[in-house]
């Protein structure tokens, strides 16, 4: 059953509105649905809007921070529990350890970084957990291209599409998980 979920995003408040908007609308579905909210702790960007919806609408959010990113990030000091750790590495671990499904949104080489790390468990057959990306403004589609190109080429198999379940939106991600459950 999900209980937790984990969210990867951008942290920069540099992006277009609409990304916010729906990082926002996610935390509040989650929230509502009474889903958990696992993340990197920061309160800005994405992750920030994301967090603060969960909060706001009275959902229960697990957050991790290395020390070194306080500083660049803050912290979301209303998260329910919310765990300075050591280092990025321990922050993925943690954030993986407590998750039972991860939430893609838009966002930079660490999204990246976390996306393709728990992708790369998935196909190792290290966990069972979903993974959802939101194409919000269609962000996702030269991922969703390179994705097919690395199984048409037989760098993966054709079983590894599964892996990742691509939407649209915020409540398409919500109904992902909710057909998992």
């Amino acid at each position: 059953m999900i209980k937790k979920v984990c969210v990867f995003c951008s942290s920069s408040d540099l992006v277009d509105i609409t990304y916010h908007q729906a990082a926002a609308l996610l935390g509040t579905l989650l929230a509502k649905q009474g889903f958990d909210l696992v993340f990197g702790g920061g309160a800005t960007g994405l992750m920030g809007a994301t967090s603060k919806a969960a909060i706001e609408n009275g959902g229960s959010v697990y957050g991790f921070m290395p020390e070194f990113l306080r500083a660049l990030e803050g912290t979301e000091l209303d998260a329910n529990h919310l765990e300075i750790v050591d280092t990025m590495h321990t922050r993925k671990q943690k954030m993986y350890d407590h998750a039972d499904a991860f939430i893609v949104l838009p966002g930079g080489f660490g999204t990246l970084d976390e996306l393709f790390e728990t992708l790369g468990w998935r196909q190792l057959e290290l966990h069972l957990k979903p993974i959802v990306v939101v194409n919000t403004l269609s962000y996702w589609d030269p991922l969703k291209k390179l994705f097919e190109c690395v199984i048409d080429n037989n760098f993966a198999l054709p079983k590894h599409r599964q892996y990742l379940t691509f939407v649209d939106t915020p409540e398409q991600a919500i109904e992902s998980l909710q057909d998992v459950s």
